[in-house]
């Protein structure tokens, strides 16, 4: 039985070894050059996600969830009035819950929180390609009955061109960094052997505005900003000489 086991390991070992380990094997040996650069392009954006609040409280959830209803219809009418042509307008999140309080006499055993009220929240988004239109459609959201501006986001329609644009300077400057290390160390790079990219967008940063404006003569500035769109390339050349 022993014999026979030994005879079989030997003819295993014996086997060609597969194309992949031979691969595998030969990239080890091989002498390469590896850089990585990363490029950033900033366009500037051309939407907006603009969303507002509606929050009340009220002795009771009835009456919480009423006059939260009841604003968020002047907030949504408002904003539908000056909302451009293809506008997006949806509703992002809406809560109701309890409020609770403490009981401020001291006893034996802990108190129990009770119920001093509810608080109604309903948030609106509206998504827009009039960036000059922000600042009216804030002001008219809070004349409505908005009360909080929840957030703010510039984006771009379409990132994928600068996308592809961040990763092509990306590459070219993985290209330089390559041929300064090959002259640096007297060799010749050869052809790129391995080639993988890592793109990711930034997050948008949020635009500048001075506050809420109550008064109609006074509009709420808002700055359009730019978005940053970052790519990063790793490059592994094989020296020839």
């Amino acid at each position: 039985m022993r014999r026979d086991a030994l005879v079989l390991a030997t003819l295993i070992a014996c086997l060609p070894v597969s194309s992949d380990v031979a691969w595998a094997e030969a990239a080890r040996d091989r002498r390469v050059i590896t850089v990585s650069a990363t490029r950033e392009v900033t366009p500037t954006a051309d939407r907006a996600r603009l969303s507002l609040a509606i929050e009340r409280t009220a002795p009771s959830a009835q009456a919480a969830a009423e006059e939260v209803a009841r604003a968020s219809e002047r907030v949504i009418d408002a904003l539908e009035r000056l909302g451009s042509k293809g506008s997006l307008l949806s509703t992002k999140h809406y809560s109701l819950e309890p409020q609770y309080r403490l009981p401020q006499e001291k006893g034996p055993s802990p108190a129990e929180p009770r119920i001093v009220g509810y608080r109604a929240y309903n948030e609106v988004e509206i998504v827009t390609g009039k960036l000059d239109d922000l600042g009216r459609l804030i002001d008219s959201a809070v004349a409505s009955g908005a009360n909080r501006v929840a957030g703010l986001v510039l984006e771009l329609t379409d990132p994928d061109p600068y996308q592809r644009q961040a990763v092509e300077e990306a590459t070219k400057e993985a290209a330089r960094k390559a041929q300064a290390i090959a002259k640096a160390l007297g060799v010749r790079i050869g052809p790129v052997v391995e080639a993988t990219t890592e793109p990711g967008e930034s997050p948008p940063p949020a635009p500048i505005f001075s506050g809420l404006k109550m008064a109609a003569s006074a509009e709420t500035p808002v700055l359009p900003g730019t978005v940053a769109i970052r790519a990063s390339v790793r490059l592994t050349y094989e020296i020839s000489q």
